[in-house]
């Protein structure tokens, strides 16, 4: 008997759940079928598009018998050895940052169009139903809408200081090689009037001593790059912190 009451009052439930839907449905702003009516659906996509990349290139550095011959008298009167850090700076895949950098930008724009959708929901949810349970969803989806507002902010950043730095890194290659080119024509002058007697030898030195001023003032220049990519760094560092369960909004009680 009791089995039997419990059946007919879960088909009770279920045909007053059935009716209550329909008309909820007809005169609402929730419905799954778009022809019923203005649907509680999302307004744009949020799918982000694929990454592209961009057509910036590093120079190309070549060295020749002159070269090396004007970068080891560089490096014998106590100047850096220029070919290295030709090497050891002007390297790096740019194409790839740029990838990365529009990776971030797209994953921005979809997390503000999933804000976005977020808040027309909640709105249209509101007019729905009241109560404290209505006010702490409210609450709820509020807190949502400033997170994902600050992580697209965060994204959006992080993409703009990966192109800045993209800008940066190709100037800064350029440089680099512009001041070896510099060093190089400097210290074969220096050469040219080596055969000199006494007034050659002293003018290489003198020649030499401007390439390896030259060789550090382009050092300073390398450091201030080199301090803007750690600020990037730190960049990312923050970006991620907003994606952590910690600055989340946490679960309703």
């Amino acid at each position: 008997g009791t089995r039997s009451g419990l059946q007919h009052v879960a088909r009770r439930y279920a045909r007053t759940d059935a009716r209550v839907a329909q008309r909820f449905g007809a005169g609402s702003a929730i419905v799954d079928d778009e022809s019923a009516g203005p649907a509680f659906r999302d307004l744009e996509t949020t799918a982000p598009p694929g990454p592209t990349c961009g057509g910036e290139v590093l120079p190309e550095v070549t060295f020749g018998w002159a070269a090396d011959q004007a970068c080891a008298l560089v490096g014998d009167l106590g100047g850096p050895d220029v070919r290295r850090e030709i090497t050891d700076w002007v390297a790096g895949d740019v194409g790839k940052a740029f990838t990365q950098a529009s990776v971030w930008e797209h994953a921005a724009v979809s997390v503000a169009a999933v804000r976005r959708n977020l808040v027309h929901g909640a709105v249209a949810v509101a007019t729905t139903w009241e109560g404290l349970a209505a006010e702490a969803a409210r609450g709820h989806a509020a807190d949502w809408a400033d997170a994902l507002g600050e992580q697209s902010d965060r994204l959006t950043r992080v993409a703009a200081h990966l192109r800045d730095v993209i800008e940066l890194a190709v100037d800064v290659a350029q440089l680099v090689v512009d001041v070896v080119k510099e060093i190089v024509s400097i210290v074969l002058a220096g050469l040219t009037l080596a055969s000199v007697p006494i007034f050659g030898p002293v003018q290489l030195v003198d020649k030499v001593r401007d390439a390896v001023r030259l060789a550090n003032d382009a050092r300073k220049v390398l450091t201030v790059f080199w301090n803007f990519l750690l600020v990037v760094k730190d960049s990312f560092v923050l970006a991620a912190d907003c994606f952590t369960a910690e600055a989340l909004p946490p679960a309703p009680g």
